[in-house]
């Protein structure tokens, strides 16, 4: 299983979130640590049976800023 991430950074914006949580449907929560960059991040896990994938948690240092994600990919297999 493989989760890609593209976080929103505006040019000049001197950071973004520094980490967040990964949640499935089989109750496995898995903590993530980002990247200052709007290039991808890629996290690949251990094969698991799970319906769906969110993204929770986001964190980022203080003062705030104008963050976003701009993309969340999930990829693995259709089981039948």
């Amino acid at each position: 299983m493989r989760v890609t991430l593209y976080l929103r950074k505006l040019p000049g914006q001197q950071k973004t979130w520094t980490s967040a949580t990964l949640e499935f449907s089989n109750d496995r929560k898995i903590s993530i640590q980002l990247k200052n960059t709007d290039a991808a991040q890629e996290f690949v896990f251990p094969k698991q049976l799970t319906a769906w994938a969110k993204l929770t948690g986001l964190q980022e240092t203080f003062p705030l800023g104008d963050n976003g994600v701009v993309e969340m990919e999930v990829y693995g297999k259709d089981v039948d």
